[in-house]
């Protein structure tokens, strides 16, 4: 992205140790005002999307691990996401997956009411989930579309171009739901 991460370092106090700490987590309400620094400095709204595409599965956690073991994508799915409290904890809602109408929907829990703040979380999480498919499916998965709570943002087009699919802002719930 090309930009300065000392300074986002210093504002949120990470130092050597807690980055390398295999432990450490932060809170949510602290990722949130994380990912909005970071869109600040970067003038990239589309941030989210970006960070999700560049999640390993090592930072999901042990989840993500056991997942990728799974002998297809809906076993994977459903052991990442239904083991999501061993790598984070919301007091807000879970996330679930589901199979509705023929198709896998990984369900992201509502973190409304929606702000310049926790945007990014809806966008990351929904990205990385979109990665981990990839990546698990060598890239022979389709999206058939992207449900997403808050109203449609100045970088929508940035959505169509990330899952290939077309993205319906103002619904009831945030999901992927895959071909």
């Amino acid at each position: 992205m090309g930009f300065e991460t000392q300074n986002l370092s210093e504002s949120f106090s990470f130092n050597d140790e807690f980055l390398t700490t295999p432990d450490t987590r932060i809170s949510i309400p602290k990722y949130m005002r994380l990912g909005h620094q970071a869109i600040l400095m970067t003038g990239r709204p589309d941030l989210g999307l970006v960070f999700g595409s560049k999640t390993h599965n090592g930072t999901t956690g042990l989840a993500a691990l056991a997942a990728q073991c799974a002998p297809d994508l809906e076993s994977a799915l459903r052991l990442l996401i239904n083991m999501e409290t061993l790598s984070s904890q919301n007091s807000r809602g879970k996330s679930r997956f589901y199979i509705e109408d023929g198709r896998a929907v990984c369900h992201f829990y509502s973190i409304s009411p929606y702000n310049r703040y926790n945007l990014f979380v809806v966008d990351a999480m929904l990205s990385t989930w979109w990665r981990f498919c990839k990546q698990h499916t060598e890239d022979k998965v389709h999206c058939h579309h992207i449900e997403i709570e808050y109203p449609k943002p100045s970088h929508a087009d940035s959505f169509e171009t990330h899952f290939g699919c077309p993205i319906l802002f103002s619904q009831k719930r945030n999901a992927l739901v895959l071909k």
